[in-house]
């Protein structure tokens, strides 16, 4: 601290006054300093800054087969898998499931970067509504339609198939040039379909027209507008595939949130504080019916690296456990009484060792993002309040990432890169229970037929019949608990909703009410029946 000393000056009349100096620069001299800086370095700083929301956007070019140019060397591909019943499993299937997911990890080397990337956005609510509308179709039945579809919409608004849940992987690779690269990726993509056909789901490659959907989706959550794009129409009109999938514009002027159109958003990181934790937590994240999106950037380390690193680790726990024992000496008592954090941490590395060392372990580096969407700041702040709770729920912690919700946002994005610089080591056993399985949906687009409700998310089945892989159907279950019934409903559902012809063999009678109901037509076959089949007429 520098201390200001007062000047007296005399004045001729003997009187002595106090006058202080004044160093330093005035206001207009510090301004025009700050001007004269500017003009010697130049405005190149400036230019840096993204001014517009394309430039944010961290990417330079998208390819028609759906590689991604993310820098001048760094190139990605994506694949988008679907749910399995994971939560329905017995015990030993989920050991097996886990299993299975652990190879797929243990298969990226440590020059391939990869992204975890779960994606739950809402539908345009009217679009949802629209699929449950039964045509008329003028006969006696049309007010029955009518009401069956009210029923159907009440239904849908009790669980959340307005969210639409979808999973993608995707992996990148250092490469000098685009042949390179693209000849790498399809090897390696290759082998990753298959990983997950092991696993029991089916995965699929994504070209870069699908690509370039889900980010106009991801980045304007607020509108839900179709994306209407073609390689064809970008060439003719020569703008960049930037200007089709950026908002009207980004805000990230706040340290803990940003603004992307009409939509605010918070990027948040997972504080893996917890030594252990369950198979649950993203399935608790995921079920909730708002938008959100889970990114999991991954990348393992080379074994050799990972038991150096934890051998120099070892070397340093052990140091200070010998600097405890001289502490213990000198000062008179029991030299194997040690903190107990000497002793967990020693304890935990040489776990960690014997397992990259015996098992089939690696080490994997990761950063787990969560970005919350509201289109408020209250109902912001509501889903952001949620996902702590489940977060604290595992012994862990939700931390926001305060002045760099422009990276992490980037970071979220199924992009493929990672510029936060937060970072977490696990192994791959403890990576695999954060397993992305949960359940499997069934819900097709309109006309399909309601089949009741999914008992682990509560959401609607519809289906058709006509449109899967097997159309037939087999309805089990013990006698009473409503077999008859289901068939049915189902006859009575195909009737509103199509113009099919249903043909039913009831050696009981069971079905000549419903057919009578539904001014159907009944034909007895027996030896002392009227009614006769004519083959030749069939």
């Amino acid at each position: 601290m520098s201390l200001k000393k007062k000047q007296t000056a005399e004045k001729p009349d003997g009187h002595k006054k106090n006058t202080k100096s004044k160093p330093g620069l005035n206001f207009a001299e510090r301004k025009r300093l700050v001007k004269l800086k500017r003009q010697l370095a130049g405005s190149h700083k400036n230019a840096e800054k993204p001014t517009t929301a394309q430039k944010t956007i961290t990417f330079k070019k998208m390819y028609r087969d759906g590689i991604c140019q993310v820098t001048s060397t760094f190139y990605t591909k994506m694949v988008e898998f679907y749910d399995i019943n994971y939560d329905l499993l017995e015990i030993e299937d989920k050991g097996e499931i886990l299993e299975e997911y652990s190879r797929l990890i243990n298969y990226f080397d440590p020059s391939i970067k990869f992204e975890l990337f779960l994606f739950n956005r809402q539908v345009n609510e009217q679009t949802l509504i629209d699929q449950f509308d039964i045509p008329l179709q003028g006969d006696d039945f049309d007010d029955i339609r009518e009401e069956y579809t009210q029923m159907l919409k009440k239904q849908a608004a009790k669980g959340n198939n307005g969210i639409i849940k979808s999973k993608y992987l995707i992996f990148g690779i250092e490469s000098r040039g685009f042949k390179e690269a693209r000849a790498k990726l399809a090897s390696i993509e290759a082998d990753v379909i298959k990983n997950f056909t092991n696993l029991g789901t089916h995965a699929k490659s994504l070209d870069g027209k699908e690509r370039l959907r889900i980010l106009h989706e991801y980045f304007n959550q607020d509108t839900m507008e179709p994306f209407r794009f073609s390689f064809q129409e970008l060439a003719e009109s020569g703008k960049s595939v930037k200007d089709y999938i950026a908002p009207p514009g980004f805000d990230f002027r706040y340290p803990s949130r940003f603004k992307a159109g009409k939509m605010y958003g918070s990027v948040h990181y997972l504080d893996i504080i917890a030594p252990k934790f369950d198979d649950e937590l993203l399935k608790k994240l995921l079920d909730l019916d708002d938008n959100l999106t889970i990114t999991m950037h991954l990348q393992t380390m080379d074994p050799v690296k990972a038991i150096k690193m934890l051998k120099g680790a070892l070397t340093n726990i052990q140091k200070m456990k010998i600097e405890e024992q001289k502490k213990a000496v000198r000062s008179g008592y029991d030299m194997d009484i040690l903190p107990t954090d000497i002793i967990t941490y020693e304890k935990d590395t040489l776990d960690l060792l014997d397992d990259l060392n015996s098992s089939n372990q690696k080490m994997v580096k990761i950063t787990f993002l969560i970005t919350c969407y509201g289109r408020s700041k209250r109902a912001l702040e509501n889903i952001t309040q949620r996902v702590s709770g489940i977060i604290q729920q595992a012994n862990c912690n939700l931390r926001c990432m305060q002045y760099l919700q422009e990276q992490g946002l980037m970071a979220s994005a199924p992009i493929g890169c990672n510029e936060t610089g937060i970072e977490r080591d696990l192994t791959t056993k403890s990576t695999a229970i954060l397993v992305p399985f949960c359940t499997q949906e069934l819900f097709m687009p309109a006309p399909a037929i309601y089949y009741g409700l999914n008992a682990l998310s509560n959401n609607m089945i519809m289906a058709d019949r006509k449109r899967l892989r097997t159309p037939n159907g087999v309805i089990l279950g013990t006698p009473g608990s409503g077999k008859s019934f289901s068939a049915k409903r189902e006859i009575l559902s195909c009737f509103l909703m199509t113009k099919d012809d249903i043909v039913v063999c009831d050696p009981e009678g069971e079905y000549f009410a419903l057919v009578g109901a539904l001014h159907g037509q009944v034909v007895r076959l027996a030896t002392n029946s009227k009614d006769y089949l004519n083959p030749m007429d069939i």
